[in-house]
C-alpha cells in the first residue's frame, strides 16, 4: 500500500521504510472482568467481510460508515483507509460517511446510529469506540456494542461490521506487557459472539516504542481538545532530534502524517487477509442478545414531545445549538434558563439527555422517582462547545415506570475549578461567557416509551 499525505511523496516513501520490515502484531493475552483469558493479535477474522467484499469483485458502488470518537474524525485513519479502497479498486465508487464525534462513546453511538449511520445506508461500517469507552464498564459497554450490532443488521442484515481499536499513552504499559484494555476486552466479547472481524491497530505502535523508535508523545506542547480540526495539526518533523517517529502531540490523537500512518497500514494488512479469507454474500444471524438490556431499541426524542415550562426553540445554526447541527433528526435545539423545568414519564430501562456541553452549561437539579441529585452541563473541556450526554437512569427494565423532572439551576456554577490548565487561562480571558447557566438540549435519549 502506497500513501501519499499532503502530495509529499517523500513521507510515505520514508514511512514505508521504516514499517515494512516489521511483522503483523504479536499475539498477547489479558485477563477479563470474567475472568477469561484471551489471545489478542492485530486482526481477528471471524466471519469476514464477505457482503462487502463480494459487492466490490461485482463492482457495485459502496458507503463506508467510519463511526467513533474524535481519533476517527480526525483526518487521519478514515481518510487514508477511504484512500486505500479507492486506489485499490478502482471499478467501485467508495463513499465515506463520517460519523464520528470527539469525545463520545458507545452508549451515545447505540442513539445516534440511526440518524449518524443507518440513515446514509452504508455496506461497512468500522466502529471505534475503546478509547471514549475506557471509564465504562463491561456490562455497559457490552449492552451498548451489542445495540449498535443488532440495529445495523435489523436496519440491513448484508451490512457488514468491524471493529477497531485505538488507544492512547495511558495504555501503552499495558499493551506492552501483554495486556488488552478492559474497553477493548468487552468488546470482543460482542465481537465473538456475533462473528465481527476486529483489528487493534495499536500494537504495532506500542511494539515501535519500547524498540525505541517511536515516540507516543511529543514535547511540542499540550493538546487538551477532544474534538474539532484543531486535532489535525500535522507533525513538523517525521523522524525528532532523538531519532524517534513522533507518534502525536497529546498521548491520544496521532499526527495525520505520522501516528495515523501506521494505524493505516495495521488496518490495511488486516483488510487483506480479511479479502483473502473470502466467503458467501449473505444475510448476518443474530439470534437471542447477550443481555437483554442491550440498547437495541432507542430513540432520539424531541423536546417538543417533553412537558416543559419555559425554553426557547433555536435553530441548529445558532451560536449555542451548533454542536447539534447535522446530529438530530429535527432542526432545532431548545436552550433553558435557570428556573426553567422540564417534566417526563417514561416505561423503560434507560434515559439521558443530549446535550451540549461547554461554557454556556449550568448545572440541573434532576428528581427521578423521588430521588433527587444535581448533574452539570460541562466539565474539563469547556473552553468550547460539543454535544454531550448527561445520564438520567440505566440499566432498569422495560417494565419500570420513571417519573423525571428537571430545573435548570440559578446557583453559581464553580466552573473554574475543573477546567484543564490550558481552559483556565481561557477563562481568565473570557469571563462573561463562563457566567451563562443554560442548558441546550438536543433530545432525550430513550431506551423504552414515553407515558402520557
Amino acid at each position: 500500500m502506497h500513501i501519499v499525505i499532503d502530495n509529499k511523496k517523500t513521507c510515505a516513501v520514508f514511512l514505508y521504510a521504516v514499517f515494512f520490515f516489521l511483522s503483523v502484531g504479536i499475539p498477547v493475552s489479558f485477563a477479563s472482568e470474567t475472568g477469561a483469558s484471551c489471545n489478542a493479535a492485530e486482526c481477528r477474522l471471524r466471519g469476514g467481510l464477505p457482503n462487502f467484499y463480494g459487492k466490490i469483485a461485482r463492482g457495485k458502488n459502496l458507503k463506508i460508515a467510519y463511526f467513533g470518537g474524535s481519533i476517527t474524525n480526525q483526518s487521519g485513519w478514515r481518510v487514508l483507509s477511504l484512500k486505500y479502497f479507492k486506489d485499490k479498486f478502482p471499478k467501485s465508487n467508495f463513499d465515506g460517511i463520517n460519523a464520528a464525534i470527539g469525545g463520545t462513546n458507545s452508549f451515545l453511538g447505540a442513539f445516534r446510529l440511526k440518524h449518524d449511520v443507518l440513515e446514509k445506508n452504508p455496506d461497512l461500517v468500522f466502529v471505534e469506540f475503546a478509547v471514549n469507552d475506557s471509564s465504562s464498564g463491561r456490562t455497559n459497554i457490552i449492552r451498548a456494542m451489542e445495540g449498535i450490532v443488532r440495529q445495523i443488521w435489523k436496519h440491513n442484515p448484508k451490512t457488514d461490521i468491524c471493529f477497531v481499536y485505538t488507544f492512547t499513552e495511558k495504555d501503552l504499559a499495558d499493551r506492552q506487557a501483554g495486556r488488552m484494555s478492559r474497553s477493548q476486552a468487552a468488546m470482543e466479547e460482542v465481537a465473538d459472539r456475533y462473528g465481527i472481524p476486529s483489528v487493534d491497530m495499536c500494537l504495532e505502535v506500542a511494539r515501535l516504542e519500547k524498540e525505541g523508535k517511536l515516540a507516543m508523545k511529543t514535547d511540542f506542547g499540550p493538546l487538551e481538545n477532544v474534538a474539532g480540526k484543531v486535532l489535525d495539526v500535522k507533525s513538523d518533523v517525521l523522524v525528532g532530534a532523538d531519532g524517534k517517529i513522533p507518534f502525536s502531540k497529546d498521548g491520544v490523537h496521532p499526527y495525520p502524517n505520522t501516528g495515523h500512518v501506521i494505524y493505516t497500514r495495521a488496518l490495511v494488512r488486516s483488510l487483506e487477509k480479511i479479502e483473502v479469507q473470502g466467503g458467501v454474500e449473505s444475510p448476518h444471524s443474530m439470534g437471542a442478545p447477550m443481555d437483554t438490556k442491550c440498547l437495541e431499541n432507542t430513540e432520539i426524542i424531541s423536546p417538543d414531545m417533553l412537558s416543559l415550562s419555559g425554553g426557547k426553540k433555536i435553530p441548529l445554526n445558532d451560536s449555542f445549538a451548533r454542536p447539534f447541527n447535522g446530529r438530530l433528526p429535527h432542526s432545532y435545539a431548545y436552550i433553558f434558563s435557570p428556573g426553567e423545568t422540564i417534566e417526563f414519564k417514561f416505561r423503560g430501562g434507560t434515559a439521558a439527555l443530549y446535550v451540549v456541553l461547554g461554557y454556556c452549561g449550568g448545572s440541573l437539579d434532576v428528581e427521578i422517582d423521588g430521588k433527587e441529585r444535581r448533574i452539570f452541563c460541562y466539565d474539563a473541556y469547556a473552553g468550547f462547545l460539543r454535544v454531550g450526554v448527561l445520564g438520567l437512569v440505566s440499566g432498569g427494565n422495560e417494565s419500570d415506570l420513571h417519573s423525571v423532572k428537571i430545573k435548570v439551576s440559578a446557583d453559581d456554577c464553580d466552573k473554574y475549578s475543573v477546567l484543564k490548565p490550558n481552559y483556565k487561562k481561557h477563562f481568565e480571558r473570557n469571563r462573561e461567557l463562563y457566567k451563562s447557566k443554560y442548558l441546550v438540549l438536543g433530545a432525550l435519549l430513550l431506551s423504552g416509551r414515553l407515558e402520557n
